[in-house]
């Protein structure tokens, strides 16, 4: 076990899926000069996914927060900046 969630893989997933993801969508949504109405329907699921997946790992580096020796993890993700997260 490592000293920190900040190193862990599921923290690089949480990163992945909170900014790279909708990001990305929105930068091929600008360049793109015309959208179809199903691209935009299966753009708004994938955002959904994400959403729950993040839900998800926000509460699994929750669960790691609590055993991990750093205190700075706990402040993190066992407290209310975790819900604003």
């Amino acid at each position: 076990m490592t000293g920190s969630v900040f190193v862990e893989a599921e923290f690089f997933m949480l990163l992945l899926s909170s900014f790279v993801v909708p990001f990305s969508i929105n930068a091929y949504l600008l360049w793109k000069k015309t959208i179809s109405r199903k691209l935009v329907l299966m753009l708004g699921i994938i955002l959904i996914a994400f959403s729950g997946l993040n839900i998800f790992l926000l509460q699994l580096l929750k669960s790691m927060a609590r055993v991990s020796p750093s205190l700075f993890d706990d402040k993190i993700f066992s407290s209310e900046i975790s819900v604003a997260l």
